[in-house]
């Protein structure tokens, strides 16, 4: 059997990034190559050089090919060498263009090269940024840290080469070194005493309490939450757990922050006893029993108490979650009344039960003040105190972000507001009764009639429809019934809705709802209106009859209203008398 031949060897292969920086230096140098004649061309002559940038990279290179040092000019082209100043002024040119190039380059570079040391998720292959990354800092890495005035916000980090180093308000930083480095005396105690808003201080050891909680005193109110300490104050885990969704979220952090291993099956059981912690923890609250009375209904199983207690406070949900797990079977419901029961087992100590005038609750602590919480747990009592302290600081967070979520509803809606009041402003410049200001001497009457003559008569006022009907303007009405209005004027010889509106009978006009007088016209002028037409909506026309102005009868009032129905049959001088919308004509 023939055995085949090894396949021939390959020589070393090139990649992208292995040509780059050769692409990079072969630029560079053709460049320099271009700038030297050009910059010695406009210094002696004031102009660029009239030839083409190949044949001016061509005589750079003949330059120092044939070591033309003395006359440079020479290696050039007869009309560029004529723009070319002497030897020495030639150099100086030459050699002030490349310190620039130089300089701008070194400028660029210190830009590039913090961004391409730092690590870039999703990096594409062309993008310089997180091309090189770097494990150590330089100077230059740290601009964005360096505060050259005091700033407010942020954590001092120390100084390097006499400048000071602060992070930023919003970041977060990590401070990792090992035993006796001098993490809390450097750095966690200055943070402490250099902050002026509120203060959540997790520690091992009281070295940091003893140190800070003087100077925090005169800040705020200080709470120190160490159980197995005399000095300490209390934290109830039934705090607002009057409310349903309080309790809920109370019962889940609790059971949560278990140390009973991340398997399926203790998941699965924790869910179980945050389930039967929730209607618990809303009966105690509700009845305020202390949480030594939940811990006794989760040792003997106690059902109808706590659900007592629900029902006569209507708690439907509560009522239905307690007796899902209590339908469970024995088995089932027996371990998680004991996963429930290890969840609360900080508190079979007695150290835990005991009654302080400190006791933390989440409204004293965020009353807006620069208060302060130390929360001390020593290494042994850590895995009984985990979902006390847990629950206490997700409480505190929660509570934080509602309000802050509710400051910035209150400002988008105080803004809208505002917009709208703005807005609403342009247009509203008359009262809501009218919707034209009161006539005055230059005020335009309807469809451009001129104003009245100073001969007035006494205001006739219209007949209400109803005792408490509330007279209108004209000007608040349609096109189509101030067109009828006029014509109605025209057939009675007055203008209803802008006469005497507010009190009839009266001869005073009503300035409130912006009426007028009623003024007597000629006869020339209010005998008979033309024929005319106007379009209504939709493209129509309607045409009117001369509507002769009637002259009141003998010994009838002026200002009778009841006169206003006279050669009209009895009805009102603006309702149609047939189906051809013609308006009566005056007997």
């Amino acid at each position: 059997m023939s055995r085949s031949p090894d396949p021939a060897p390959r020589g070393p292969q090139l990649d992208g990034a292995d040509l780059l920086p050769l692409l990079v230096a072969a630029a560079t140098l053709v460049l320099i190559a271009f700038v030297m004649p050009a910059a010695a061309t406009l210094a002696g002559s004031g102009r660029l050089p009239a030839s083409r940038p190949g044949e001016l990279i061509a005589g750079t290179i003949r330059l120092a090919a044939e070591q033309r040092f003395v006359d440079p000019a020479s290696a050039y082209d007869t009309s560029t060498a004529r723009q070319m100043p002497e030897a020495e002024l030639w150099w100086l040119a030459a050699g002030g263009a490349l310190l620039g190039l130089l300089a701008i380059t070194g400028l660029t570079w210190r830009r590039l090269e913090p961004a391409m040391a730092r690590e870039r998720l999703g990096r594409r292959p062309y993008d310089p940024r997180g091309s090189r990354p770097r494990a150590w800092a330089r100077p230059r890495d740290l601009r964005e840290l360096t505060s050259r005035r005091k700033t407010r916000g942020g954590f001092s980090l120390g100084t390097i080469d006499r400048r000071k180093l602060r992070s930023d308000p919003e970041a977060h930083v990590a401070l990792i070194a090992p035993t006796r480095a001098g993490k809390t005396t450097r750095f966690v105690i200055p943070w402490l005493l250099e902050h002026d808003g509120p203060a959540i201080v997790t520690s091992t050891k009281r070295d940091v309490l003893d140190v800070t909680r003087r100077w925090r005193s005169h800040l705020g109110q200080v709470w120190v939450y160490d159980p197995f300490n005399q000095d300490t104050c209390t934290w109830d885990p039934l705090d607002a757990c009057t409310d349903w969704s309080t309790a809920l979220r109370q019962a889940t952090w609790l059971a949560d922050a278990t140390q009973q291993g991340d398997s399926e099956i203790a998941s699965y059981w924790r869910g179980e006893a945050a389930k039967l912690l929730a209607p618990l923890l809303h009966a105690a609250a509700i009845d305020e029993r202390p949480i030594s009375a939940v811990l006794g209904w989760l040792d003997t199983q106690e059902i109808e108490e706590p659900g007592e207690l629900l029902a006569g406070a209507h708690a439907v949900a509560a009522i239905k979650q307690l007796h899902g797990t209590a339908s469970l079977d024995d088995r089932n419901r027996g371990t998680t009344y004991m996963s429930a029961g290890s969840v609360l087992a900080a508190y079979r100590y007695p150290e835990l039960n005991r009654t302080n005038e400190s006791c933390l609750t989440t409204s004293a602590f965020l009353d807006g003040r620069a208060n302060t919480l130390y929360l001390v747990a020593a290494d042994r009592h850590q895995q009984l105190l985990t979902p006390l302290i847990a629950t206490a600081l997700s409480a505190l967070l929660h509570e934080s972000a509602e309000r802050a979520a509710g400051s910035q509803r209150c400002r988008r809606r105080s803004a809208c507001s505002w917009t709208k009041q703005r807005t609403s402003r342009r247009y509203v410049n008359f009262p809501a009764t009218s919707r034209k200001p009161p006539d005055t001497a230059s005020a335009s009457r309807p469809f451009g009639r001129p104003s009245p003559s100073s001969k007035s008569a006494t205001a006739r006022p219209r007949r209400p429809s109803s005792p408490t009907a509330r007279p209108r303007s004209s000007w608040g009405r349609s096109p189509t019934s101030r067109r009828n209005a006029c014509c109605a004027t025209a057939s009675t010889g007055r203008q209803p809705g802008r006469a005497g509106a507010s009190n009839h009978g009266s001869s005073t006009p009503s300035a409130r709802h912006g009426s007028s007088s009623v003024t007597e016209r000629s006869s020339s002028r209010a005998a008979a209106r033309p024929s005319s037409s106007r379009r209504a909506r939709g493209g129509k026309r309607r045409r009117f009859a001369d509507a002769p102005r009637e002259r009141p009868a003998e010994g009838t009032s002026d200002s009778d209203p009841r006169e206003a129905t006279a050669g009209s049959g009895g009805r009102h001088p603006r309702a149609p008398t047939d189906r051809t919308g013609r308006f009566p004509q005056a007997v």
